[in-house]
């Protein structure tokens, strides 16, 4: 049984701004967009080799006049910018983002200025790891620095405007969001005040030497815990990266079967998690959800990169977890072309995965498009509290 989604809403509940330039960049720097790889000839020779990529190619050019990649580089760099945003997103009926604004926020465009150009709600994933390496790097004590990482990582949640670099700034924060994984893994110390405080002298050094990045130290964890509890406190989900997301990752490391001392216990019963990424751990990220109220997850990035697994991807997440617990996202980043894409892939995904569920039995028709509405929109509407989105 067909199931058409392609006019469902999507709140994509996991991404990134623009490029500054995003228009003007040549074939390597657009296909950079595109790739975890950072090495020339792997983006030179391999990337446009693909299954993915010539997808995105072929799938853009049933919605603009581009036969090749060169054409749509040609076109993309003559269109106005907002102009071409919203073709783009509106084609993939993209509702609302939640932007994650701590990755190469000195290049992106401002969530302001992207809420501007693509007229269609923007909120904030607020990155632990961004906050903490600015607060280490400005406070003086250990003290200090508790007092200065709260009030940095809660403040923006404290309404639904605050102020900036002497603006005003109207974009919500509505989760929170830690890079664990790539900075040492998801097995986190349960480390005392006495052992973080005792590591503050050491961090504090390493800073001043020059390594303003903060990787897996008793410091890092205790302060990540406690933002879990501030989280819970303000209402605020809290977005873990796992699986695939960074070159540099111990994949090992990032199994979410790793965080479930976090998850154990009932320290942080009243922190919603949701896993992002997942991949090649969905089932197992899928087992969590489907094991602990507060546990969610998303496939994001996973159902674009390896897109010609992506139905099959949302079926193990769908054997396992329920409906109410799977969200939608792309891990759009640079160029609006990967959050159209991973839309266009979710969709297509989703509407197969539930074809078979369907065909076998497993599902009507009504249940079916049910499900597809929880995951598209509804669940990240609720999760959030995006009770302002119309």
């Amino acid at each position: 049984m067909a199931i058409d989604l392609s006019k469902f809403i999507f709140i994509d509940n996991h991404a990134h701004s623009l490029l500054k330039d995003y228009l003007l960049l040549d074939a390597i720097a657009f296909r950079q967009c595109l790739s975890e790889s950072r090495s020339m000839s792997q983006l030179e020779t391999h990337l446009p080799a693909s299954v993915f990529y010539a997808d995105l190619l072929r799938q853009i050019g049933r919605l603009l006049p581009v036969g090749c990649e060169s054409d749509l580089l040609d076109y993309r760099s003559r269109q106005p910018a907002g102009s071409y945003i919203n073709t783009l997103w509106d084609d993939a009926s993209v509702g609302a983002l939640i932007i994650d604004d701590g990755f190469k926020p000195a290049e992106m465009l401002e969530p302001e200025r992207l809420a501007a150009l693509c007229a269609r709600r923007i909120y904030r994933a607020g990155r632990i790891e961004a906050v903490l390496e600015s607060c280490i790097d400005r406070a003086s004590s250990f003290d200090g620095l508790i007092a200065l990482f709260r009030e940095e990582i809660l403040g923006p949640a404290a309404g639904t405007a605050h102020a900036a670099a002497g603006k005003e700034r109207l974009i919500r924060t509505v989760c929170l969001k830690t890079i664990a994984a790539y900075r040492g893994g998801l097995e986190l110390a349960l480390v005392s005040p006495g052992e973080a405080r005792h590591d503050f002298d050491r961090t504090k050094a390493r800073f001043a030497a020059g390594s303003r990045r903060i990787t897996r130290c008793p410091l890092y964890h205790y302060l990540l815990l406690q933002a879990f509890e501030w989280a819970a406190e303000s209402g605020l989900p809290v977005q873990v990266h796992c699986g695939i997301g960074d070159d540099d990752a111990d994949l090992r490391q990032s199994n979410p079967l790793c965080f479930r001392s976090v998850l154990e216990g009932g320290r942080f019963a009243g922190t919603q998690f949701v896993f992002l990424h997942c991949y090649p751990y969905v089932k197992e990220a899928a087992y969590l959800a489907s094991l602990y109220p507060n546990v969610y997850l998303d496939l994001s990035l996973s159902v674009s990169l390896a897109s010609p697994r992506a139905a099959d991807m949302v079926l193990d997440a769908l054997a396992q977890s329920p409906a109410t617990k799977i969200l939608a996202g792309t891990d759009g980043h640079s160029i609006p072309e990967t959050h159209w894409y991973g839309a266009f892939a979710w969709r297509r995904a989703l509407g197969s995965a539930l074809a078979n569920l369907s065909s076998s039995g497993f599902m009507d028709r009504r249940q079916a498009e049910d499900a597809a509405a929880r995951i598209l929109h509804e669940n990240a509407r609720a999760l959030y509290r995006l009770d302002d989105l119309v």
